[in-house]
């Protein structure tokens, strides 16, 4: 009897052992674009065994919950390349972390498939805070505002050196013809310059910060504190800012960024103002040719350390490091709580009267101006100028509508007295 030799309906088609095995078609890879889903094509694969699902033609599914965390770290960690595209190579192998891939692998995803394994938009994987950080507002840059803190240091530091009148020194240097007035300066007072710039930087920072953690906890982008320094004045500094999207925040959130920053510096400005006036000489000569008028908050404590006092002018001779810093500290609060424009007292004011504080801004400006020509005071002239430029009114929130609540509102009231008893009624007094 001949024997069969076609194959049996249970062993399956012969092949022929000398040709290559033919290898499923697949679609070509495509990197997507900026924005664009990530979209896993269909492939012509034979099932293939992952212990409780298959990977089929044209469905991918993974019931392995360890598998998926891991797929996760891997996808997470390609997610945030500048083009948006996972950096997979050729073959189809995310580089996004080492467990991605062993995951792909444990799963038994074809290599060609695994670095288009996502059918969800890009990044869905992030929680809000990474969002946050990485995509929606960008991360912060600390480049600027490192180098200008650094140079108000230096700034502040200087200015404490010469004896809070940076000028003069200059000007024996060049009388003289030589550094030695600068030498002598820098042995006899380099602590005092340390001092100095350290409680005052310290103040500025706390307001500052207080401003900035609050827009963050908010989600309201905004950029780090910006240290502006100015060597030539008799305080090194013209303070600090932080510039940020207020518009993103409600009356509420505009609100507790506003008051946030005045009520962390003033935490700090009132013991140094008290271990100031504490240690205030105000049996020293009446010299330097310039006075600090006093405002009312620091007045008090004068009387109640020193009760023969009766002046409001301490004059530059009779400084003290932590007096003059808590003296600028309380004079930058002042100033920001003026309910107007965006300044601090602005957010404040709006968040407490809404489109009433436009009103009460204008009244605010044309007193000051009235105030500064009857007086004769210029110094403040380019505050009031920059305020003009920026515009009196605050702009609307992004939603006016949210309440307060009778806590915030008291709050709000009572620290409209800040100006005054923080801003000094004329600032500074010459007498040459």
């Amino acid at each position: 009897m001949a024997e069969d030799d076609s194959p049996s309906p249970a062993q399956g088609p012969m092949t022929d052992p000398t040709k290559p095995e033919a290898k499923p078609q697949q679609p070509p890879v495509r990197p997507n674009t900026v924005g664009e889903p990530w979209v896993l094509p269909t492939f012509d694969a034979p099932p293939v065994n992952t212990g409780s699902s298959e990977v089929g033609a044209s469905s991918l599914e993974i019931s392995n919950e360890a598998a998926w965390l891991s797929l996760g770290e891997g996808v997470a960690g390609s997610a945030g390349s500048p083009s948006g595209q996972t950096t997979g190579s050729v073959s189809g192998q995310a580089t996004g972390s080492a467990s991605g891939q062993a995951a792909g692998s444990a799963a038994g995803l074809p290599r060609s498939a695994e670095a288009r394994r996502m059918t969800w938009e890009s990044h869905s994987l992030e929680t809000p805070e990474e969002r946050y950080d990485s995509q929606e507002y960008p991360r912060p840059r600390w480049r600027w505002p490192v180098i200008l803190f650094g140079l108000t240091v230096v700034s502040t530091i200087w200015v404490g050196i010469c004896g809070w009148s940076p000028l003069s020194v200059l000007e024996q240097c060049l009388a003289e013809g030589s550094f030695m007035p600068l030498r002598q300066a820098v042995l006899a007072n380099w602590l005092s310059g340390l001092l100095y710039s350290l409680f005052l930087l310290g103040i500025l920072m706390a307001h500052e910060l207080g401003h900035y953690l609050v827009a963050r906890w908010y989600r309201v982008p905004a950029t780090p504190p910006l240290f502006l320094p100015f060597p030539i004045n008799s305080i090194g500094t013209l303070g600090a800012v932080i510039a940020m999207q207020g518009h993103e925040a409600d009356r509420r959130q505009i609100f507790d960024i506003g008051i946030a920053g005045p009520l962390a510096g003033l935490v700090l400005a009132f013991p140094v103002a008290l271990l100031g006036t504490w240690q205030l000489d105000l049996a020293a000569p009446r010299g330097g040719g310039l006075g600090f008028e006093i405002p009312l908050a620091m007045r008090w404590m004068i009387v109640w350390f020193h009760p023969e006092y009766g002046g409001q002018v301490v004059w530059l001779s009779q400084l003290n490091p932590a007096f003059t810093a808590a003296w600028v500290a309380l004079l930058v609060t002042g100033l920001n709580m003026m309910p107007v424009s965006q300044l601090d007292g602005g957010h404040v004011t709006y968040g407490l009267f809404v489109r009433w504080a436009h009103g009460i801004s204008y009244l605010v400006l044309i007193a000051a101006i009235a105030y500064m020509v009857y007086q004769q005071i210029l110094i403040m002239a380019l505050m009031v100028a920059l305020l003009l430029l920026m515009g009196p009114t605050h702009p609307p929130t992004s939603d006016d509508s949210v309440p307060l609540g009778w806590p915030r509102i008291g709050l709000g009231l009572a620290s409209l007295l800040i100006p005054v008893l923080c801003f000094p009624p004329n600032v500074f007094r010459f007498n040459f």
